[in-house]
């Protein structure tokens, strides 16, 4: 039990932490220096305002000087992280692949939401995932015979959404989600990475048809694609060889 709540907590501290790196890489300010602040009133936080998920509940959501609204994504984060920390625990352990998916995960997470709030990924944020995805994929190879998987799951993973971006020239796919492609076909490798792309359209175009049924003609919002990647990923992730398997079967394979 005690190993499980400390799990939760090292998670949501963590999500924080990424949430910190993202707004100090939009904003160019060091990331180990200084204390975190109020992004309204520029108000260093004192130790009780920075307790992950905690602080945001007590404080309702506001910041305790300028009683701004402190963004969702935040809670967001925290939330995530220490959910997800706690499913990794009692699923792999502790151990340096649990720990480098995780921190994958965590930087994923928080590009998805970028990709929601400002229709854009930091570059840098990429390249963190992705480092931390590599690092799990390698530290997860049972032979050498197994790196094939590695590369086969990278290139069944972005072969659509590339195709999508060159030929629609970013109309209907952007760099960004070939980014996001890349970082599925890490996490899940090869056969999973071909359901994480799969789901990822299949959510895309339901979430699609919704908006259409609520908005009617008018609904013709552009959607960031990247959310479903990452949901399509995290779904795989947990139950890709129980969906791939259902398949196969179906087709009697």
């Amino acid at each position: 039990m005690l190993q499980s709540v400390l799990a939760f907590i090292f998670g949501a501290a963590i999500g924080s932490f990424a949430t910190c790196v993202k707004d100090r890489l939009e904003t160019n300010e060091p990331i180990f220096v200084d204390r975190s602040k109020c992004l309204s009133c520029n108000k260093k936080l004192n130790a009780l305002e920075l307790v992950p998920v905690f602080s945001f509940i007590f404080l309702k959501g506001r910041c305790r000087t300028c009683k701004k609204t402190i963004p969702w994504d935040l809670f967001a984060t925290e939330i995530f992280g220490g959910l997800m920390a706690l499913v990794l625990y009692l699923n792999l352990g502790l151990s340096a692949p649990s720990v480098l998916l995780f921190l994958s995960l965590i930087f994923f997470f928080v590009a998805s939401l970028c990709d929601i709030k400002e229709r854009q990924v930091d570059l840098r944020i990429f390249l963190i995932g992705l480092f931390f995805a590599l690092a799990f994929a390698i530290l997860s190879l049972g032979s050498y015979l197994d790196a094939l998987k590695i590369i086969y799951g990278i290139a069944s993973a972005t072969i659509l959404p590339a195709a999508f971006f060159y030929f629609s020239k970013e109309r209907w796919m952007g760099l960004g989600d070939v980014f996001f492609a890349i970082w599925a076909g890490l996490i899940c490798n090869f056969p999973i990475s071909i359901v994480a792309i799969a789901l990822s359209f299949f959510l895309g175009a339901l979430f699609g048809i919704i908006l259409i049924a609520v908005k009617g003609r008018k609904g013709g919002t552009q959607v960031p694609f990247g959310p479903f990647i990452f949901a399509g990923t995290l779904i795989s992730l947990f139950y890709g060889n129980e969906i791939l398997n259902f398949y196969l079967k179906i087709l009697g394979i």
